[in-house]
């Protein structure tokens, strides 16, 4: 008698350890399409931003860029002009490729990539400044992307 109380205790624990198994996986089946969705939500959130920003389409015809290269290009820029002046300076041009390069697992001394960084630099700074304001950056965007 004991033993076959034992048994059926033993067994409804069992369907009880089932039951709370499937619980389980059916809560992070939903918390998992829960995450899928949230995550497409805010990808086609960000299409929509990038979508609605402003492109000036006269500079996508003249440097030969894409939609998205432009805006790539303008949160670049955006993030490197610290003072929000419209232009940015030779260090941090050679900041903004350095960190390029980063990304991409390389690390040149900074010095050393100075010397070879004027040349660019002078290339996009057509009116002589000093500075390179967002349309000439566009001049040398295509080259820092293709060799960083």
């Amino acid at each position: 008698q004991e033993r076959l109380e034992r048994e059926e205790k033993e067994r409804l624990e069992r369907e009880e350890q089932e039951r709370l198994a499937q619980k389980l996986k059916n809560t992070g089946d939903i918390t998992n399409k829960l995450f899928e969705k949230l995550e497409s939500d805010i990808a086609d959130e960000e299409e929509k931003e990038e979508e609605e920003e402003e492109v000036d389409k006269s500079l996508l015809n003249k440097y030969k860029v894409t939609n998205k290269e432009y805006l790539t290009a303008r949160r670049l820029f955006d993030k490197y002009d610290v003072d929000k002046g419209g232009s940015i300076d030779f260090d941090e041009m050679v900041s903004i490729t350095l960190d390029l390069l980063a990304k991409k697992g390389k690390k040149p001394s900074r010095k050393l990539f100075k010397r070879v960084a004027k040349p660019y630099f002078n290339r996009a700074d057509e009116d002589g400044s000093g500075m390179i304001e967002f349309d000439e950056f566009l001049i040398i965007y295509p080259d820092l992307i293709a060799n960083s």
